[in-house]
């Protein structure tokens, strides 16, 4: 999967077997193995905290809840004297991104494209220009990009005209009609959908309480509306793609312009409804880049929290309790907007090829051991990768065969052996011990 392996993620369900009916399971492995992102990562989110509160008293979707709306979980034990009602929600950028609309514009495009020369729209890359105007003396940034934009008679004979044109390569072609403005650039690959296009404009909205973010945390309050009397009502809310959302987790923003940031919109939130909700817990799935000794890249992973909570100040046991629960998580693979684009490419579902350990060797007493993914290995056998792909799996190439180079210098496989990866990669390593041979050597 994304955020943690696919070996991570059934280990996490068997162990969490005993606290779910056979219904609660089918609902968590049919939206893992769902397309759409935050349906996926939300259910990664969801099985991974009630995974690390699996050894107190705890109640996955709890059957015997008030009527009406039910709590992703209950349970006992996660705060002090208080038993707590949980939801737990994914959120990506979609709408405060601008994302849903540059992608309605440019497929209406690509499909222009296509029509007139096959398979030429799978080539096109969008620039989206960005707006401002004035809102009681507020600057406001738009995208040129109407959600309910429909080409015009004169834009189609363009883009038809400028698809045919003979130039190679293309100068870009600029467009303007009914509220879009847009540059078409013609590039030398395929462009993966969600990723042919982009705008200056970073995730924005500018109010804090008509936007997503306010509507998804109102939406998952009604499941803690009937709480008994004496439960604490938390909502974790998982960022999943969201670089809005992912400033809690230390990134950069800008204060200089005067946009509803976050943190405005859950306190706001969190005041709105007061009495009816104790606290909203955010996590920021965090992959820092880092170098070790010499040079060698080894990323920080972790999980970043961010407590808002009714108080004046988050209580030292909610805290407490929140920190148990990024001690016990496994690290992301991924950050948020990554994980969420591997998704939609459908590159972590279980027949897509495979994310292979990389390859690498070590000379000691004159003897070489030598580690390649397992998973290569048998992707090749199965004819699921090619011969040029196999290589480059193994740190190999037709210029540099590292294998043919062992052999050239009188090194062959005196031992081979299997070396598992663990429960949080998906591959294993196949591990060779080569040695001097004089069957592959001139005499002496």
């Amino acid at each position: 999967m994304t955020f943690f392996s696919r070996r991570r993620i059934q280990s996490m369900i068997c162990e969490l077997n005993a606290h779910l009916t056979e219904e609660k399971r089918k609902d968590i492995t049919q939206r893992l193995n769902s397309k759409d992102s935050e349906q996926c990562l939300g259910a990664e989110a969801e099985l991974a905290i009630f995974w690390c509160l699996r050894k107190i008293d705890l109640d996955v979707d709890p059957f015997w809840w008030r009527e009406g709306r039910s709590p992703d979980g209950y349970v006992e034990g996660f705060l002090p004297g208080q038993p707590t009602a949980i939801e737990v929600t994914a959120f990506a950028d979609a709408a405060i991104s601008g994302e849903s609309q540059m992608d309605h514009c440019s497929n209406k495009i690509v499909k222009i494209a296509d029509e007139e020369l096959r398979g030429a729209g799978q080539y096109l890359y969008f620039h989206f220009a960005e707006t401002r105007h004035y809102d009681r003396g507020r600057s406001v940034r738009s995208i040129a990009a109407p959600k309910d934009y429909v080409p015009s008679e004169a834009t189609v004979r363009k883009i038809r005209d400028w698809i045919r044109s003979s130039p190679i390569p293309k100068a870009r072609m600029r467009i303007e009609d009914s509220g879009l403005i847009v540059e078409l650039e013609k590039r030398d690959s395929k462009q993966l959908r969600y990723h042919n296009y982009h705008t200056s404009r970073p995730p924005r909205t500018y109010s804090n309480t008509r936007n997503p973010l306010y509507r998804r945390l109102s939406d998952k309050a009604k499941q803690l509306a009937l709480a008994p009397v004496g439960v604490s009502r938390i909502i974790f809310l998982v960022e999943a793609g969201s670089r809005f959302l992912a400033e809690l987790g230390g990134r950069q923003h800008n204060y200089l312009e005067g946009y509803s940031r976050p943190h405005h919109i859950i306190q706001k939130f969190i005041d709105d409804k007061k009495g009816k909700l104790d606290a909203v817990v955010v996590l920021v799935p965090v992959v820092e880049q880092s170098f070790g000794s010499f040079g060698q890249f080894r990323p920080k992973r972790y999980w970043s929290a961010r407590i808002f909570s009714s108080e004046d100040r988050n209580p030292a046991s909610l805290t407490a309790a929140v920190d148990g629960i990024t001690e016990q998580l496994p690290p992301p693979r991924f950050n948020g907007c990554n994980a969420r684009s591997l998704v939609r490419q459908k590159a972590m579902q279980h027949d897509a090829r495979g994310w292979y350990l990389g390859a690498n060797y070590t000379m000691f007493n004159d003897e070489i051991t030598y580690r390649m993914s397992s998973r290569a290995f048998q992707d090749f056998l199965a004819n699921r990768i090619n011969e040029s792909q196999f290589r480059h799996s193994i740190g190999s190439s037709e210029d540099e065969p590292i294998i043919a180079g062992f052999l050239q210098q009188g090194y062959t496989i005196k031992d081979a052996m299997f070396e598992p990866g663990g429960i949080d990669e998906d591959d294993d390593h196949i591990v060779l011990k080569f040695a001097k041979d004089p069957a592959a050597m001139t005499f002496k």
